[in-house]
């Protein structure tokens, strides 16, 4: 009998920190705060990890947003062993702040009310598996605050699929397949797993798990 634990997309509660900045070219004009970020949620939501994939942080973008819903900063952080993440924000203003993890430097929208339209394409467990789940989230701050614990949740599920295969033993099982699982993600919407077209389901080697 063998085990195996895929995640697939849907949604489960997830906390960290990571470090490493890259401005997205938004130049403060104005009385700022050095802002530290620290995200929550990242431990394992139960004791079984997928080889440590569950916790595992590679790469972090952030978006705030002022009362006025405009984008205000933006980073894009590519994760060591940093212990925070920081943003130059305006200190008269008060913020929402919008975490995607471990899905690249994502383009974000310059407007707040755009953010649920904001898509990610998971490409496959393989890379799932060298980048970490993605996981998504957000937090409110108050004129001047200077720190935000901002909580993230996972966007995928996972499967556990426990196989009875008689006559072959464990070892020989070197793969598994998941066909017609979904692709398309919106991280900030509450149809965040819903494939709208062929194109947003996968099969083949999309879905291999080594």
């Amino acid at each position: 009998m063998k085990t195996y634990y895929l995640p697939i997309a849907a949604a489960t509660m997830v906390s960290f920190f990571v470090s490493a900045c890259s401005e997205d070219g938004l130049s403060p004009s104005f009385d700022s705060v050095e802002t530290v970020i620290k995200l929550s949620g990242i431990e394992p939501y139960t004791k079984s990890v997928i080889n440590g994939v569950e916790t595992l942080v590679t790469e972090v973008k952030l978006a705030a947003y002022d009362q006025d819903g405009l984008l205000e900063a933006s980073c894009y952080y590519v994760t060591d062993s940093g212990d925070g993440l920081e943003l130059t924000l305006n200190a008269n203003n008060s913020h929402t702040v919008y975490a995607l993890v471990n899905m690249g430097d994502i383009a974000v929208p310059l407007d707040e009310s755009s953010v649920p339209s904001l898509e990610y394409t998971i490409e496959s467990y393989s890379k799932m598996g060298s980048t970490g789940l993605p996981m998504a989230g957000y937090a409110t701050m108050n004129r001047g605050d200077n720190t935000c614990t901002l909580p993230v949740t996972r966007l995928v599920a996972k499967l556990t699929l426990t196989m009875a295969s008689g006559d072959v033993t464990p070892d020989q099982i070197s793969q598994v397949r998941l066909c017609n699982w979904n692709k398309r993600l919106l991280p900030f919407d509450s149809n965040s797993s819903k494939a709208l077209e062929t194109g947003d389901v996968a099969s083949g080697e999309e879905g291999q798990y080594d």
